[in-house]
């Protein structure tokens, strides 16, 4: 609430003050020089807040901003969501903010108050330390954060590193034939493609799709429907759909609601899937390369097509790599 109030020119500095009419002479309290208090003084450009931002800067490696927006922007993308760096990044600008508005009411109010610029750091790197000791971090941090923070005296967190996956296409068993679709946007244009293969990994059909303005969750609900109407177009009913979008399992299973905007499309589903036997799971990006290269493929040329097998050197050697069971490296994400 205090940032959002900072953000919005609401905090009682003085300048805020003298803008509403108020007659007062003013004098930054926490600044050796005589300068009128504002909040870009009294927060980042003022002798108490460039000694502490001076600090903390120095100590994570962070450069200045120019403006308060800008400093917590240069702060707040230091780290992956989930690690040690990217909490302490996020919260130290906001208790510096605080720290030193408290600092300020302190020196204005309080009669007796001793003045002790040193006390902010302490305090600040205190709750720091307390924060981290209770922080379970899902994502690793940087190898120069951790070595920063071991100058405050806390202890690195990082989660396990984890060995990379081996993924493969997954074949269909029996008479299924598996679907693999994939849906792409980008820059607001929206794609699909898909491929169809028998449980050999045999190519039976392949196609890409142009969508025009759509979503990523537009592209994959299309290339879903493209992909049935081409299975019905050849007699096929027994369909094991891949797909690398838990969103879109989810629809098909009915475990979440589909967004309004496209639930036009999913009665189109559910009405060719009536008389299909159709089975559908989720699998990782890397067992689904051929499908992601026919959807890029709609994207690059704009329009709606096929590839041809034997021609398309990349696209043959998905296949193949696919139909042998070469297997590909999925890297965690920590």
């Amino acid at each position: 609430m205090f940032v959002w109030r900072l953000f919005y020119d609401v905090v009682p500095v003085d300048s805020v003050l003298i803008k509403c009419r108020i007659p007062l002479a003013s004098k930054c309290l926490c600044c050796t020089n005589a300068s009128q208090e504002s909040a870009m003084h009294l927060f980042l450009k003022g002798t108490l807040a460039t000694y502490v931002w001076s600090h903390f800067n120095l100590m994570f490696d962070i450069c200045p901003g120019g403006n308060i927006s800008q400093t917590l922007e240069l702060w707040f993308q230091r780290g992956k969501k989930g690690s040690m760096e990217h909490l302490i990044c996020t919260l130290t600008p906001l208790m510096i903010l605080w720290e030193v508005w408290r600092e300020r009411c302190s020196r204005k109010y309080e009669e007796k108050y001793q003045w002790q610029t040193c006390s902010i750091i302490y305090k600040i790197r205190f709750w720091i330390i307390r924060i981290c000791d209770r922080f379970t971090p899902t994502r690793r941090s940087s190898e120069g954060f951790l070595k920063n923070i071991g100058s405050m005296g806390i202890k690195s967190k990082d989660p396990p590193i984890q060995s990379p996956k081996i993924v493969y296409w997954q074949s269909p068993t029996g008479s299924f034939v598996a679907l693999n679709v994939d849906g792409a946007s980008q820059n607001g244009v929206a794609a699909g493609g898909g491929v169809i293969r028998n449980s050999h990994g045999v190519h039976i059909a392949n196609f890409f799709s142009y969508y025009e303005e759509g979503t990523n969750n537009l592209a994959e609900t299309r290339a879903l429907l493209d992909g049935l109407v081409l299975c019905e177009e050849l007699g096929i009913d027994l369909v094991l759909i891949q797909t690398d979008s838990m969103l879109v399992v989810k629809w098909f299973l009915k475990l979440t609601e589909i967004p309004w905007h496209l639930r036009l499309w999913w009665r189109k589903i559910r009405d060719l899937t009536g008389s299909m036997n159709v089975q559908i799971i989720h699998i990782y990006r890397e067992g689904n390369y051929a499908a992601d290269y026919l959807s890029k493929k709609g994207i690059n040329l704009a329009s709606n097509g096929a590839v041809n097998h034997n021609r398309d050197k990349i696209f043959k050697q998905l296949l193949v790599a696919d139909e042998h069971k070469i297997p590909y490296l999925r890297q965690s994400k920590r």
